[in-house]
């Protein structure tokens, strides 16, 4: 069973962000950071193995922009409003798990929506580009359902969430719905 939590907060602000991977701290401090209280960016003491940066990450996560970036935080169109969303795996400031949430952009407002169950593990997420991509069940690790379609067709970015050389979902924008869906591309 996946959880979804969502935040809504008005914003009449404005905000200017500088280029590569201070635009993610900028946003994170400017806005996110008022919609998540109990959360916080990854800090130096968080920064092991997979996270852990030396001459660059050892995997070279993308985001919307094809540039390389930390493996914590991503960028892209995810709900097909034109705009710049931005998702990030942040830390509880209770008990120091991990959360992926996501920041969409709506007119004025952002919101914040926390997508699956919080964790102790370093995963990485990157943003997907629009196009067919095989699920697992397209794979054959399992019997395709409803739920679990062979493929799924991409119209605007998506978010990939993954753990190092394991297992990796995709998070989909559902318009219908409006909410995220999961599916898994490898078991």
């Amino acid at each position: 069973m996946h959880r979804f939590i969502l935040f809504v907060v008005t914003l009449g602000i404005s905000f200017s962000v500088v280029a590569g991977e201070n635009e993610y701290v900028s946003f994170f401090k400017s806005i996110g950071e008022g919609l998540v209280k109990d959360y916080r960016l990854p800090i130096s003491s968080d920064m092991k193995y997979d996270w852990k940066k030396k001459e660059g990450y050892p995997y070279k996560t993308k985001d919307s922009s094809g540039k390389y970036k930390a493996p914590y935080w991503t960028k892209g169109d995810f709900n097909g409003d034109n705009k710049i969303d931005y998702a990030y795996i942040l830390i509880s400031r209770k008990n120091n798990e991990k959360q992926l949430i996501t920041f969409l952009s709506s007119d004025n407002n952002y919101v914040a929506i926390i997508l699956g169950d919080s964790h102790i593990y370093e995963m990485g997420i990157a943003t997907q580009e629009p196009g067919v991509l095989l699920t697992a069940s397209g794979k054959g690790y399992r019997p395709p359902t409803h739920e679990d379609p062979p493929q799924v067709d991409i119209k605007t970015h998506a978010i990939a969430y993954f753990m190092f050389e394991s297992a990796a979902s995709i998070f989909i924008w559902d318009k219908t719905s409006k909410s995220f869906k999961r599916h898994w591309v490898s078991d």
